[in-house]
């Protein structure tokens, strides 16, 4: 089963104790633990206090279960909540929590409750759903919807994305590397002799590293402090945590690559000709440029790449581009197109269909 997002299920606790018995009581237990029973059905991680503490008979005191709920909170990426009605003090504060720490909310709400300000304005400063039901036979497709919508999964910046899945990026490569050969190989094909190469976008140093054992002299940067460290770690003598529009360095290069990012993660048109610019000033003469896009024909114009990490998924936006635009783009910063390839394996001429656009040009 795939890794699914963790998930902190709250419910009121005192509010629904039985005094006789000093468990929580029945009705409650067994909506609580339907919830339950149907997210880990479903792949999730979940944590619940009640169930924890045993639906009372393990009863912790809120000097005892307020650290370790937060600590929860903080490790999951969604919280599922039954507010209370009445209002349950306890959950607002989780919910208040929640929305400061910017997870994801999902209500349960009944369609007879009355419900407190902060509830129903919660959706004002939270990425909130609202599940509203008569009984809890209502709850779980509903609930479903809501975990497959993805709009309302919150899309990192790249370098907190990449930040969060550094430490197990090469691992998942691992098994699907079989193109990296032929990567590197267009790259000695474009640069037939070790001279200066700046790798944009080095990440761990997939391609850098390779380039460096064969006697380039290579600088990576990245945007994710994670990644550069794992680089460095691998062996990569220059690798550096930078952005490209504000990376200054005091010599030129004879070449610069970009595989795999190039404009992955941007699709605004003034940035793209900002990194275009840049590049075309930290060459040297004739100096030659590698950068790779996804195509829009092959992946559309946007797409949200998912990472499984530790604690859950982390998610960030990806753009497709055309390739004539992109072509227009380095042509007015001055470039000369020398090819326009589509793939790696095989090594392919740019068609409609292609998966990549690949621009190999020269500086004017």
């Amino acid at each position: 089963m795939e890794k699914r997002d963790k998930i902190f299920l709250a419910a009121p606790f005192h509010d629904y104790m039985n005094g006789e018995s000093g468990r929580m009581n029945q009705k409650h237990i067994e909506l609580v633990t339907k919830v339950l029973d149907y997210l880990r059905s479903k792949g999730y991680e979940v944590h619940n206090a009640h169930e924890r503490e045993k639906w009372g008979e393990d009863w912790y005191s809120p000097e005892q279960c307020t650290p370790i709920d937060l600590e929860k909170i903080k490790d999951s990426s969604i919280l599922v909540a039954f507010p209370g009605n009445p209002p349950s003090g306890g959950v607002h504060i989780e919910l208040g929590w929640a929305s400061a720490l910017e997870k994801r909310i999902i209500l349960l709400l009944e369609e007879s409750g009355t419900y407190s300000n902060l509830v129903l304005g919660l959706n004002t400063v939270s990425r909130v759903q609202t599940v509203r039901y008569k009984n809890i036979d209502d709850v779980l497709p509903q609930l479903e919807l809501c975990l497959q919508d993805k709009s309302a999964q919150r899309i990192l910046a790249v370098s907190d994305f990449y930040d969060k899945m550094s430490a197990s990026y090469d691992s998942f490569m691992e098994e699907g590397e079989s193109t990296l050969e032929d990567e590197v190989n267009l790259v000695l094909q474009t640069f037939t002799q070790p001279c200066r190469i700046l790798d944009v976008g080095c990440g761990t140093g997939r391609i850098a590293i390779p380039l460096q054992d064969k006697g380039y002299a290579v600088t990576g940067i990245d945007v994710s402090h994670g990644m550069t460290q794992q680089a460095k770690r691998k062996g990569l003598r220059n690798a550096l945590q930078a952005n490209l529009e504000g990376f200054n360095h005091s010599e030129t290069f004879d070449g610069v690559v970009s595989l795999h990012v190039g404009f992955s993660y941007t699709n605004d048109a003034d940035k793209m000709f900002k990194m275009l610019q840049v590049v075309y000033g930290l060459l040297g003469t004739s100096g030659k440029v590698l950068w790779d896009s996804p195509n829009k024909h092959f992946y559309g114009e946007k797409k949200v790449l998912e990472w499984p990490t530790e604690n859950g998924i982390v998610r960030t936006a990806c753009y497709g581009h055309d390739a004539e635009r992109i072509r227009e783009m380095f042509m007015e910063t001055g470039f000369s197109i020398q090819n326009i390839w589509g793939s790696y394996t095989p090594l392919t001429k740019y068609k409609k269909e292609s998966p990549r656009i690949i621009i190999e040009a020269v500086k004017g």
